[in-house]
């Protein structure tokens, strides 16, 4: 589903939205949102941590975001032209795996933590990327 849907982008063939998103968990498993908006990672990880509706307040699922964030959770947002992920502890090396995958099909990646951009790279920066997440 994410090739065809990435293909389909960079094809121009699909209007909008013109983000994917999702999460990349620890043991390296990507899980991407059938329909992408900003809201969709608060709603999820709210979900997730408290097993129950989320009411749609921004500052709550913000906080749930980022407590996800914290488990070890990576959010990832996808666009055309570059993938964005944000990050608090060392990424694992399933998920280092994935993101890898993911990075090679864009021209853009960045890598941040609680907005504060640590990092801006295109894909045949890999290693600069690797290598900071080891110093950490």
């Amino acid at each position: 589903m994410f090739q065809e849907l990435l293909q389909q982008i960079k094809e121009g063939e699909f209007d909008f939205p013109a983000y994917i998103g999702g999460w990349i968990h620890p043991d390296g498993t990507v899980e991407q949102f059938d329909e992408y908006s900003p809201e969709i990672h608060f709603e999820d990880a709210f979900k997730k941590l408290y097993n129950k509706k989320y009411n749609g307040t921004g500052e709550e699922g913000e906080r749930a975001s980022n407590e996800y964030i914290e488990k070890g959770n990576i959010r990832f947002v996808a666009e055309p032209n570059a993938l964005n992920i944000e990050f608090i502890k060392r990424p694992t090396n399933p998920q280092m795996a994935s993101i890898g995958k993911l990075a090679k099909q864009y021209s853009y990646f960045y890598a941040d933590s609680y907005g504060n951009s640590v990092m801006k790279f295109s894909t045949s920066s890999w290693t600069e990327f690797r290598d900071a997440v080891n110093n950490m």
